[in-house]
């Protein structure tokens, strides 16, 4: 969320920015969030922006700045790709926005939803809805001729940061494949020198797979960690696991895609992770649908079984925000 203050400062003071992003240390300083004591009782955390020794002549555009953040909060959760052109018309900067955003909503996994409410307590950007929105208004290369719009899996081998430039070991051809990268993916490229990542962009290919790739919008960590469910919805109601199912991940580098196994029969494959997970999630919704909430009576003695098992993990809370 910090992040978003900096950039909207940034566009708002009229600053360019180029493909690596630097916050200035004068407007890290003036637009800072601070935050409050959470409210008793929830888990609702005061926000304000600015600093504590704000000058009187920063006012105007820390004002500025506030309301810039509260629109573009709610274009997010709207989702809508033309309303955030019209507020924020430079790409780059949209780019970075939608990133920031990206990087603030907690993965479904998880099980924790972060709504954000204005001084009214009116609700601006829904955390059920977010990731979708987000995937919407994430800006996607255009599809080349001869090339496709793809995931290319490989060994991150080299990274030349002047350059911007990485390069990919292919697991199956052995190919060593380069591709530039914006400033955004450098965290996740750090955190993954030589080990297996996917990245998203122009993709051409030939019979042994994979010959170039440009345009990259997405970088992703292969991540083999086992999935706690800790909640999913339903037909509009959110079930909380009593004790959470665990499903192994396993990443197939024969095939370069993901294998989820666990409870309740489930068995998922998926090309990248996010996908996974929102398989994940739309495979219980279903399963709740059709055993947890259907006549027993109507039920094959193995269907019973499977309706026990989803009632004694799961139950329906309240809204915990």
């Amino acid at each position: 969320m910090q992040r978003v203050v900096h950039l909207l400062a940034l566009f708002e003071e009229g600053r360019t920015v180029k493909q690596r992003v630097r916050i200035p240390r004068e407007i890290e300083n003036r637009y800072q969030l601070i935050c409050g004591i959470p409210e008793e009782g929830g888990y609702a955390q005061p926000l304000k922006i600015g600093t504590e020794g704000t000058e009187l002549f920063d006012g105007q555009s820390i004002d500025s700045v506030a309301r810039k953040t509260k629109t573009v909060i709610r274009v997010i959760d709207s989702g809508d790709k033309e309303d955030l052109e019209r507020e924020i018309p430079e790409e780059s900067f949209r780019k970075n926005v939608v990133s920031a955003f990206d990087s603030m909503i907690p993965h479904r996994r998880y099980g924790v939803v972060v709504n954000i409410e204005d001084h009214k307590r009116e609700r601006i950007l829904s955390g059920k809805k977010a990731r979708d929105s987000i995937t919407r208004l994430r800006i996607r290369p255009e599809p080349e001729p001869e090339a496709t719009l793809a995931y290319v899996t490989g060994v991150l081998i080299e990274m030349k940061f002047e350059e911007r430039r990485l390069r990919l070991k292919m697991p199956i051809s052995g190919r060593a494949l380069d591709a530039t990268y914006g400033d955004d993916f450098e965290p996740v490229l750090l955190d993954h020198p030589r080990e297996m990542i996917q990245v998203h962009g122009n993709v051409t290919f030939d019979d042994a797979g994979p010959v170039s790739i440009s345009d990259v919008d997405e970088v992703i960590e292969v991540d083999e960690s086992p999935i706690e469910m800790q909640s999913f919805d339903s037909n509009s109601i959110t079930l909380h696991a009593i004790k959470p199912p665990v499903f192994n991940v396993r990443f197939d580098n024969d095939i370069l895609s993901y294998e989820l196994i666990g409870p309740f029969d489930v068995y998922l494959y998926a090309e990248t992770q996010p996908q996974l997970e929102m398989l994940l999630q739309e495979e219980m919704a279903m399963l709740w649908q059709e055993y947890a909430m259907a006549d027993p009576e109507l039920l094959t003695e193995a269907a019973k079984k499977l309706r026990e098992e989803l009632l004694a993990t799961f139950e329906e809370v309240e809204d915990g925000s």
